[in-house]
């Protein structure tokens, strides 16, 4: 899989230079990361499409403010699956790819909090 970027150009336009809510932004994001990596996760296993489908929706506006590029195609493809059952083995690579761009966008989103919340102590 290649290399996952956060793009955060558009969350630094609409802050204007404001550190301190782009920082509330990225922490809002990494808060719900994990409940719904979790809820995707468990839709996709149980192939509950209507669900997933709804997920992805509403995750859509966070993961475009964040410029998850990775994670836009992803939640997009996800919307369109199916309503029949999917193969085994391609659900867990989807799982997998899912886990890797959440992790790696993670990542990279606490650095750059980390980095805002520091700014000016030194």
């Amino acid at each position: 899989m290649k290399e996952i970027t956060v793009n955060l150009n558009y969350l630094r336009e609409l802050a204007g230079g404001d550190h301190q809510f782009m920082a509330e932004m990225i922490s809002l994001f990494l808060k719900q990361a994990p409940a719904n990596l979790s809820s995707l996760i468990l839709y996709l296993q149980k192939q509950d499409w209507e669900n997933l489908k709804k997920l992805t929706h509403k995750m859509t506006s966070g993961v475009a403010l964040m410029g998850i590029n990775d994670l836009q195609i992803f939640l997009a493809e996800l919307q369109t699956y199916p309503r029949k059952p999917i193969q085994p083995d391609l659900l867990a690579q989807k799982v997998t790819e899912l886990k890797d761009i959440y992790h790696k966008a993670t990542e990279e989103l606490e650095k750059e909090l980390f980095g805002l919340t520091h700014k000016g102590l030194s």
